[in-house]
Order: C-alpha cells, then structure tokens, then sequence
C-alpha cells in the first residue's frame, strides 16, 4: 500500500515533534559531540598499575552523562594517548575529569577529580614524574600567561626531563637540516646554532621560539645536542647512524619541533600546527629522545 502524505498532515507531524521536544517551563539543551584528546605520562611507574579516565556531565552534582576512555591504561614511561567522544550542553561546556587508580578491582583509588572546561581547550595531559607526586592536569598546555608566539608560522616550545642519569641542568644546543633526500650528511647542519636553551632537571625549562617561515614545503628536520650546563661536556652529539638512513633515526633528531610542520590557511597564510608545544626528554636504549608531552593548536577562527 502506497502511502501519500498531505501538506497538512506533514504540518500537523512537525508540530507534534517540536512539542515533543519541550517541557514546560524549562529550555532544551542542545547537544553537541566532540572528541575529546587525552595523554598521559606517568615517569617511573609501575608498569602492573591501571588507570581509568573518566569525563562526567553533571547538573546539580547529579552525573546525566558520562563516558570513559575505552581501553585501561596501563603506566609506563612512554606516553599514552587516547581519545574520548563526549556529548556535552552547547550552553555549558564544564565537565568533572576524574583519574581513577583500578589496579585493585576492590579498592579503587581516585587519583585526580578535577573541573575543566571543555570549550576552551579538549586536549587534557595528566603528567605524574614519580609514585610519590600528584596527579596534575593540563587544559592544552603548561603555558598560561605566555604571549602568542610573534607570527603565525612560529611557535613557543619549552622543554622538561627528570631522568635519574642526566645531570641537574643540561643545555640543549638547537640545529636545522633541510632534507634534501639520501644520502645525508651531517655536514649539512645550518651554522650557527639556531638556539640555546638551559633545563632544569625537575622542572619546566622557559619557552623559545622557533619561526619556520621558510619552509612552507616542511622539508627542515631539527636536532638538539645535549651538554652539562655547568660543564658544557657534551653529553650526547648530533650523529647519523647511516647516511642512508631516515633522519629521525639519528642521535639528537628533535621529534617535537620537526613534528610541529606549516599549515596552508586562507590568504596564502601559512602557519604552524601548534603554537605551543612541552616537550618531554628522555631516554631509549642508549639514545636521549625528545616528544611532546601536551600542545596548544592555534585558534581555527584566528583573525589574519
């Protein structure tokens, strides 16, 4: 049997499904979906601890939604990353992060139970440098207060380690590479140093900037040579394993920075990915690596 709709009775559908969607008195809130990126660094953990991260939607301290990240996530000294799709009020975008410790089945330990606001940035990083600190979190990245970098095809990037066998400061000595293709030579490292930047261990060293303007083909590579501060012993140098090899095999390839490349926007504008980026050092195998630990995109409606 055919079924035909009229106008009116089309008309008279509409009207019951908006009043449907009403309650008297009380608004409607509109939702919308995000996804919401997490990561997590736990330095020296346990690797038999478990970890659960949850995002709650409440109202008057009653949970009407929530989500949790879908697979337990297991501590370790590498980091972790994750994405939730969270479902939140348009008009009201505050949502409860809570870290929970469910290594015992019986005894779950809330580690963190905190409020962010999910309009204002939905990348969150947990860091926790040792089992004896808190759990601390980060709405995009460790940089409030810190000016935009000065153009758009720069960025601000800062560095942290808390590795047992460094010394307490060291020196990061900064070099760029346009990649021309194999084979490569180590030679061909941009002269003089394009920065210096003193850590501390323990702590957030302070932001450079670093403006990439030229390389709107994102063919430079960046390195980093590790010194002592005090001592300026070079602790590790910039080293190719093969000049057949890919760069990013190569003692002292920076991944954060040569991971951050140009982005076309409208107008002929390029600019970076992020504008911030924490970069975490650390050590694999016999090599000392670098990687971003949380960033900061630029604002997509930013004013050119």
């Amino acid at each position: 049997m055919k079924i035909i709709f009229k106008p009116i009775l089309l008309l008279i559908v509409a009207i019951i499904l908006l009043t449907a969607c009403e309650k008297e008195g009380e608004e409607v809130l509109q939702y919308s979906y995000h996804d919401v990126a997490a990561s997590w660094y736990y330095y020296g953990g346990d690797e038999k601890d478990i970890f659960m991260v949850s995002l709650l939607q409440q109202q008057n301290n009653v949970t009407i939604d929530s989500v949790s990240m879908g697979d337990t996530l297991t501590a370790s000294n590498s980091i972790r990353e994750f994405l939730l799709t969270f479902s939140y009020p348009e008009k009201n975008t505050t949502t409860r992060v809570v870290l929970t410790n469910i290594t015992d089945e019986e005894a779950h330990i809330t580690e963190l139970d905190s409020v962010v606001n999910l309009r204002e940035n939905r990348n969150l990083s947990f860091l926790k440098m040792s089992a004896n600190d808190a759990v601390t979190l980060y709405s995009g990245s460790n940089n409030s207060g810190v000016e935009n970098p000065s153009v758009y095809s720069a960025a601000k990037y800062q560095f942290y380690y808390n590795e047992p066998d460094l010394p307490d400061s060291v020196r990061l000595v900064f070099y760029n590479l346009y990649d021309r293709g194999k084979p490569y030579s180590i030679d061909s490292l941009n002269q003089p140093a394009l920065y210096s930047l003193v850590v501390h261990k323990g702590q957030f060293s302070n932001y450079i900037e670093l403006d990439r303007g030229d390389d709107i083909h994102n063919k430079m590579v960046y390195f980093f040579q590790l010194k002592d501060a005090k001592t300026s012993e070079i602790i590790q140098d910039i080293k190719l394993l093969n000049k057949n090899l890919n760069l990013n095999t190569a003692s002292g390839y920076s991944a954060s920075i040569t991971g951050n490349p140009l982005l076309l926007k409208k107008g002929n504008i390029y600019i970076t990915s992020d504008k911030f980026i924490t970069a975490i050092l650390y050590k694999s195998g016999s090599k000392y690596k670098d990687k971003t630990l949380f960033s900061t995109e630029w604002v997509n409606n930013v004013d050119y």
